[in-house]
């Protein structure tokens, strides 16, 4: 059984606790999402020393809400560091051109090559 994700600020510090894997996240996402959405989090020191399981899924929401860069002070264990480093380390995406109109087919497109771009991230990170 899947401990349920959570996020807390306690003592001035962003606390996660539960199992942060895919199959844990997917019940809840909205919700999570909303609280990672929080910019005051960015400034706060993270402990993950409760979670239970952490999976890359997770580690690359985690490094897309600290946006890509490490929290200033980050409480975690080895294993939890070694899985968030493997996310740091992959590529990021390009950024999208702005100015001129985004055609059907680009419209359509996007969002497969967004899907096959989160699919090679995932076969990077889990080998």
């Amino acid at each position: 059984m899947n401990a349920e994700p959570r996020l807390q600020v306690e003592s001035g510090a962003v606390v996660l606790s539960g199992d942060w894997t895919l199959a844990a996240l997917l019940p809840v996402m909205a919700r999570v999402r909303m609280s990672l959405k929080d910019g005051s989090l960015l400034r706060l020191p993270w402990d993950l020393t409760a979670v239970g399981r952490l999976d890359s899924a997770a580690a690359v929401l985690l490094w897309r809400t600290w946006q890509g860069r490490w929290p200033a002070q980050i409480k975690a264990s080895a294993t939890q560091r070694r899985i968030l480093e493997r996310v740091a380390a992959m590529p990021s995406a390009p950024s999208m051109a702005v100015g001129r109109p985004v055609t059907p087919v680009e419209q359509l497109g996007r969002p497969v090559l967004g899907l096959l771009d989160n699919l090679h991230g995932m076969v990077a990170v889990l080998g």
